[in-house]
């Protein structure tokens, strides 16, 4: 065999073993995200919404999660039994967010939203999308309070990470492919290999992760005024952490569309509340409350209630089983879930 034949062999052999060995971890299960799930569909104003009347199962964190949708596109519960409860009202709690509130991970009747209409005796709806940035969900919150004038509570769900860090509009370039996933990439042969790697290899998806942490670690030191290292060796170097990067600007576009969906609120009388949603780190790990506290403070500016669950989070993680999965993009258990809804419930 010729030395470069051997060396290719050996790079196969190699790939091959390390897939393998991550798929001997059973916290490797979760390499699915809603967006690569082929659930969604394109949608001219929001880009992307959830298909409506699905019904699909994966394994997601060592057991068989059930993915079902009504004629809205909202996630819903597949058990009838589950669907039929009864309400002391007609009226409607509506929840915006992204795949925090989708619930990653868990079935519809285990996420915090659908919790919260047990411990409120009031029906909820459940428009998180995975993959949403902030701006989409104010307007899908704003397209459903327009057509609902009977919601009682309407809630945006702000996640810490990607909601804030990111900018409020989606990535450049993203947009649902043929299979009903989302992409940021051309639609390509070489493109369409990728994704499938990505969706159906570990080594890939771990791969993949590595990569876009390190771009964006990269984009975000080119893109702010300071290089300057976060604040203590315990924190990632990102901006939102870093009391010299989050200059009062930062946040400017944030507050321009949440301030939208304040008025449209507004304008219906539905009462508004903004929660944050905390990181895991955040609750398990080194990084402060520094976003937080500033989100907060441009909250308390628009004279938006605001619930910030990591500081009731905190009080409580180390008590409480795990509240989020521990796995790659893991969100919250169904422990978390329910700490969430008992926190947040009217």
């Amino acid at each position: 065999m010729s030395p470069r034949r051997l060396l290719l062999t050996s790079i196969l052999l190699s790939l091959v073993l390390a897939e393998f060995l991550l798929r001997l971890n059973p916290s490797a299960e979760n390499i699915r995200t809603t967006s690569s799930l082929g659930t969604l569909k394109p949608d001219p104003e929001l880009g992307w919404v959830l298909k409506p009347n699905i019904t699909t199962q994966l394994n997601w964190v060592g057991r068989t999660i059930t993915i079902h949708t009504d004629a809205a596109g909202h996630r819903v519960p597949l058990r009838a039994a589950v669907q039929q409860q009864t309400y002391t009202t007609d009226s409607t709690i509506a929840i915006a967010g992204d795949s925090y509130v989708f619930g990653n991970e868990v079935n519809a009747e285990e996420t915090f939203t659908w919790l919260i209409a047990a411990r409120a005796h009031e029906r909820t709806v459940n428009l998180g999308v995975g993959g949403y940035s902030l701006s989409q969900e104010c307007l899908a919150l704003r397209r459903y309070l327009a057509t609902h004038p009977r919601t009682s509570q309407a809630y945006l769900v702000v996640y810490i990470g990607n909601d804030i860090e990111f900018g409020v509009n989606p990535v450049p370039g993203s947009h649902v492919d043929a299979r009903g996933s989302l992409s940021r990439t051309a639609d390509s042969r070489a493109n369409r290999l990728a994704s499938f790697a990505v969706r159906n290899s570990r080594l890939a998806f771990y791969a993949h992760v590595a990569w876009r942490r390190i771009r964006g670690a990269s984009r975000d030191s080119s893109a702010t005024s300071t290089s300057a290292p976060a604040p203590s060796a315990g924190y990632r170097s990102r901006w939102i952490y870093n009391v010299d990067a989050f200059t009062p600007t930062r946040l400017d576009a944030h507050r321009g569309v949440i301030q939208a969906l304040r008025d449209d609120a507004q304008r219906l009388a539905i009462p508004l509340t903004v929660v944050l949603m905390p990181e895991r780190d955040q609750v398990y790990g080194a990084l402060p409350s520094l976003p937080n506290d500033r989100i907060a403070a441009m909250l308390a500016g628009l004279r938006i209630p605001t619930i910030d669950l990591l500081p009731m989070i905190r009080a409580r993680a180390m008590t409480l089983p795990p509240l989020w999965h521990d796995v790659v993009e893991g969100h919250l258990s169904p422990a978390g879930n329910q700490l969430v809804a008992e926190l947040i419930s009217p």
